[in-house]
């Protein structure tokens, strides 16, 4: 009449509880990796975002060397360069009538707003030249520097040292 139990042995039920664990560590693992791709997508695009950015910014060292070709040789600025204060501070500050302001070019370069300061740093008389040597050609070489400054989420700025001779 009184049947004995017997616990110790009894598998009845250990099918389903291993699955269960196999199933809740399955699933840490899967969330575990969804977390860890998300991230990695995110720190991509951050990436990329900057990237593009800096070489919106050093687009804009270039375009600053093409503002200061374009003004030495007398020519009017294309229509996006978008100066500020105006042309004839930018052009004062290149030929060197007047460099205590910060003119400014502001184009956009790709999809950024990029904002391109010219300074001109200083003018030096290069060896070889009529003064030293028989009377041959003078060559002076003229500093700027150019700081092009990128605003977006991420932002960039990249500084150059241009150095243009002149006869």
């Amino acid at each position: 009449m009184n049947k004995k139990v017997k616990v110790v042995g009894c598998q009845k039920g250990a099918a389903l509880i291993v699955s269960v664990l196999v199933l809740l560590v399955l699933t840490v693992i899967g969330i575990y990796a969804v977390t860890t791709s998300t991230l990695e997508t995110k720190i991509s695009g951050s990436f990329r975002e900057y990237q593009t950015a800096f070489f919106a910014a050093d687009s804009g060292t270039e375009y600053g060397r093409r503002v200061i070709e374009i003004i030495l040789h007398n020519e009017h600025l294309p229509s996006d360069a978008h100066p500020d204060p105006d042309e004839d501070h930018l052009r004062e500050e290149i030929l060197g009538s007047d460099t205590s302001g910060n003119p400014k070019v502001k184009p956009a370069i790709g999809t950024y707003n990029t904002e391109i300061t010219i300074n001109r740093l200083k003018t030096i008389h290069m060896p070889g030249g009529s003064a030293e040597f028989g009377g041959q050609e003078v060559k002076i070489a003229i500093f700027y520097e150019i700081d092009s400054k990128v605003s977006s989420r991420s932002g960039a700025e990249v500084t150059t040292i241009y150095r243009r001779m002149a006869h």
